[in-house]
């Protein structure tokens, strides 16, 4: 049963559904058939245990992840672009640790943006290092701006900056930027040093107060064609947006 459903609203709709077509529900290891009265009600408990249960383990979970980031450890998953993971740990790869350097240099030190970045190193043959399933082979301006978002090359350990939200009525998933979140020195190498790093925060501050994005709703996005335009270059789907300048 714990199975079923992420929770009990959830076990509970399932059945509904289940039940307007005819299907009862039965688990053999819980001895449990929802045809029957006594079936549904204990459904009911169980099912709000279970949930319960899944919420323990990941609160648990969660502040052992807390803990690790407190202690200036990576928390696990994929090593962001400039290191490589050696026993758990970040260790900086110097090949790419090049790119990391550059990128930080040029948003400093010129007038390029993320966009305009990207577009020099794709000209330079510089390619991306692949991370998770991404087959892209060249840096993206959303790619380029993580990296300069990221204190982890700055010699930090960031943990909770994003969450992620679900509407229990919907099923809807947001993930939100967090403003209180563990930020602390880590136990891996800078690549980035503090006078680049801070020189950076700065125009990337300065930069999102000059420029207001809008966001339209799916509903009402007069970029009809997202999506289906692709990049001959990569293959991603094109998109559009727009950007107001709140003064110059």
């Amino acid at each position: 049963l714990s199975r079923f459903g992420r929770n009990a609203a959830d076990t509970l709709k399932s059945l509904a559904i289940m039940e307007s077509h005819g299907v009862n529900l039965i688990c053999v290891d819980d001895g449990l058939d929802s045809s029957k009265d006594s079936g549904k009600l204990v459904i009911t408990i169980l099912s709000a245990v279970a949930e319960m249960e899944r919420e323990n383990i990941i609160s648990q979970a969660m502040e052992g992840r807390r803990q690790k980031a407190r202690a200036g450890q990576w928390n696990g998953g994929f090593a962001p672009v400039g290191y490589s993971l050696v026993n758990g740990q970040l260790q900086v790869n110097q090949e790419e640790a090049e790119s990391v350097k550059m990128i930080f240099d040029l948003f400093a030190n010129s007038d390029m943006g993320t966009i305009a970045i990207a577009k020099h190193l794709a000209n330079l043959d510089i390619k991306k290092p692949i991370r998770h399933n991404s087959t892209l082979p060249y840096f993206s301006s959303s790619g380029i701006a993580r990296i300069l978002d990221n204190p982890v090359y700055n010699g930090k350990i960031a943990f909770g900056r994003r969450e992620s939200t679900r509407d229990k009525i919907s099923g809807e998933t947001k993930v939100i930027q967090s403003e209180n979140y563990i930020l602390t020195d880590g136990i891996h190498e800078a690549i980035i040093d503090d006078e680049i790093w801070n020189k950076v925060r700065k125009k990337r501050e300065a930069n999102a107060h000059k420029y207001k994005r809008e966001n339209p709703s799916k509903g009402d996005s007069i970029y009809i064609l997202s999506g289906l335009i692709k990049c001959p270059l990569c293959h991603a789907g094109l998109y559009g947006n727009k950007s107001i300048k709140r003064n110059k």
